[in-house]
């Protein structure tokens, strides 16, 4: 997988920078903050993840086609 250009981002203060990347492959990265607390886990439906895999957050501005109309 190659990351090919950054599709959406945000950085208001140079640190945590949430994005959005395109890739030459079928699949999107994503760079948020990582979630690890169990109990926000368990809010999320998530018992537990495999190795390989894990949850972030970003910023609900960068998506808005994916946040929920009012």
């Amino acid at each position: 997988m190659k990351i090919t250009r950054v599709l959406r981002y945000s950085c208001p203060n140079g640190i945590d920078c949430d994005r959005i990347y395109d890739t030459d492959g079928p699949d999107l990265a994503v760079r948020g903050r990582i979630v690890d607390d169990p109990s926000e886990l368990a809010a999320l439906g998530i018992a537990g993840l495999p190795d390989h895999e894990g949850v972030v957050l970003i910023e609900r501005r960068i998506a808005p086609e994916l946040s929920p109309r009012t």
